[in-house]
């Protein structure tokens, strides 16, 4: 039998039992006291004026708390009852020892016994410990909980049927007054529209949640991260009467903890824009490595990074929705101010969103850098900004490399490949066993009569026209050297005699209008051009770095042997070495002057089409 039922029922016995009282209370007067005493449900006791017990009904000679303490208890309204002739009913507290409590509801009748006339009173108890003590622990339970909810800073909540709040605790909880929120629903803490399902599912909740997380809207609009538990609320039918829940405002650790993630993903940026710095060995790939990083860690779709200082050309990288354009990205960066304080600007036009910052080192703006991302986001300003520094690091160390690459590989009067980075990049192509192309040796007839009559300032502006003509009749398959004093070569990808003569004699053409227009009074001066053609299928196959070395100085000595056949001619023109002659280790060959017939058509044609460019 459940705690709650007995108390029913000794509740019940108990009405019974006033119900008694209040009869003899209503005609007290002549009433029969052992008759009470025999038929009386509770305990009944019949006391002399002095408190002694004279009888006691079989329910009150077991209680000894009741005869002894609970007379005691009432001594001094003894005489009161005796001398005014009037009932009184009281309620007293008994406790033995440690004890539970005993609480009785007293009623004491004045009366006389049947036997004798001296005065009596009748003491008739009701035993309402049950009712009592339930009573005190709810309190206590209501007071424990009133205290706790006062003490703790968590929110707690009850929703009723309808879905709105019945409760709230404290009474500023999230900054509203608890008439704030009494009788309205959750949706009203949305910190947005799009929020307000999941707030009205979080709060009325149908399922037992724990230390879930969920971002409201507190009374002055600003954003607070809850951290709740809850947990639907069921009657005895198993009907679901609505939820309760406690959660607490953990928005301060939130936000502690998204800065830490910051600085962490900050670091980790930085750290992997200096390790692929680290990793790289040309400048190109320097900059590529920081621009896969930089797309890795902000899921860019593409990466613009631009070296101010233009010794390293932009590099682009896409994650293949295709290469950016240039000149819309262009257009964003233009919005930079070159202001060194400028911090990074978000910017969003033509459907996508665009971040543009740059960078700066030793007191200069080095570096532009546009990047599209998936969203805009203010927040990644804050991490790009000691990102940008470490780039301009990274942009300062490439365009380092670069200029030293090209005081280490280029010839300082022409720009164009010395004779040590030449044979490294002919050695590579050659070694490659289906690679095909030519050499051209060119020689300046007559240059020390020029550097003798209009002094070497003149022969080295004519070399460095030369240089201007290579470079522009070249391609990323053409590859020009100065060899050394006024000698130069081309080695060309892919082009066999026939194509490669055709590019000597633009090389001739241009090369005659340049000393046409030179200003000081010149010797006879021209160009001899040995060509050779190297196929694949001569290819002698080889794996080390000698036997290409070896290949590529043969192949040049050919070219030279060629060059010989004009030179100690008339000079001035072309000589492609026939393949016979290479198979025979250079025989002697026709030579072919730029004045035959053949040749001046041949000129006339180039003389139009140089100017574009190409090798073909």
């Amino acid at each position: 039998m459940s705690a709650l039922t007995k108390a029913g029922k000794l509740r019940n016995k108990s009405d019974q039992h006033s119900e008694a009282i209040s009869a003899l209370q209503a005609d007290w007067q002549g009433f029969d006291a052992e008759g009470v005493l025999s038929s009386y449900q509770g305990p009944a006791l019949l006391l002399s004026e002095t408190g002694a017990i004279e009888r006691a009904n079989a329910i009150a000679a077991y209680n000894s708390v009741l005869c002894g303490l609970g007379v005691i208890e009432l001594l001094a309204d003894l005489p009161l009852i005796l001398e005014s002739h009037a009932a009184l009913t009281k309620r007293i507290t008994l406790q033995q020892d440690h004890e539970r409590k005993h609480v009785y509801d007293i009623t004491l009748l004045p009366a006389l016994s049947i036997s004798q006339a001296e005065p009596r009173i009748l003491m008739l108890a009701r035993d309402v410990s049950v009712d009592a003590n339930l009573i005190e622990a709810l309190t206590h339970s209501r007071s424990l909980f009133k205290d706790l909810a006062q003490c703790t800073s968590d929110f707690m909540w009850e929703i009723d049927s309808s879905n709105r709040f019945s409760y709230v605790s404290p009474p500023e909880a999230l900054g509203y007054e608890a008439s704030d929120l009494l009788g309205c629903s959750p949706e009203m803490l949305a910190a947005s529209p799009a929020m307000a399902e999941a707030i009205q599912s979080s709060f009325a909740s149908r399922r037992a949640v724990q230390e879930e997380e969920i971002w409201i809207r507190s009374a002055h609009g600003k954003e607070l991260c809850l951290r709740y538990s809850a947990r639907p609320v069921f009657d005895l039918e198993n009907n679901l009467i609505g939820a309760r829940g406690v959660g607490r405002d953990v928005t301060e650790e939130k936000l502690k903890e998204r800065e830490t993630q910051a600085v962490r993903r900050r670091d980790d940026l930085i750290a992997a824009i200096a390790h692929a710095t680290q990793r790289a060995t040309t400048p190109v790939s320097m900059l590529e490595e920081a621009a896969k990083e930089l797309a890795h860690a902000l899921e860019a779709h593409s990466v613009w990074i631009e070296d101010t200082s233009q010794n390293v050309a932009p590099i682009s990288w896409t994650g293949g929705n295709g290469a950016p354009q240039e000149a819309m990205v262009h257009e964003f960066l233009d919005l930079l101010s070159g202001d060194l304080s400028q911090r990074p600007v978000l910017v969003q036009r033509y459907g996508q969103v665009n971040l543009v910052f740059q960078t700066c080192y030793n007191g200069a703006v080095n570096g532009r850098v546009c990047m599209c991302l998936p969203e805009a986001n203010d927040d990644i300003i804050d991490l790009i900004e000691p990102v940008a520094d470490h780039l301009a690091i990274t942009l300062a160390q490439g365009a380092q490399l670069a200029e030293l690459n090209r005081f280490s590989n280029t010839d300082d009067l022409t720009g164009l490949l010395n004779r040590r980075a030449f044979y490294r990049i002919g050695q590579e192509l050659i070694l490659r066993p289906d690679w095909s192309g030519a050499f051209l040796y060119i020689d300046v007839d007559n240059f020390k009569a020029l550097n003798d009559t209009a002094g070497h300032r003149a022969g080295d502006t004519l070399l460095q026209k030369l240089a201007a003509i290579l470079n522009r009749g070249s391609s990323s398959v053409a590859h020009a050297v100065r060899l050394g004093g006024d000698e130069f070569g081309v080695l060309v990808e892919g082009m066999d005699g026939k194509q490669a003569s055709a590019f000597a004699t633009r090389i001739l053409v241009a090369f005659e209008k340049v000393v046409h227009n030179m200003p000081e009074a010149t010797p006879q001066l021209g160009l001899s051009i040995g060509i050779v053609e190297h196929e694949s299928n001569l290819h002698i196959e080889a794996s080390l770095e000698s036997d290409g070395e070896e290949a590529l100085k043969t192949l040049i000595a050919q070219a030279d042997a060629a060059l010989y056949h004009v030179k100690h001619g008339d000079k001035g023109g072309w000589h492609l070495a026939s393949k016979e002659t290479l198979s025979q280790k250079i025989s002697a060959d026709t030579k072919i002057k730029i004045t035959t017939t053949a040749q001046q058509s041949e000129k006339e044609h180039a003389d139009a089409n140089f100017q574009g460019g190409g090798v073909l």
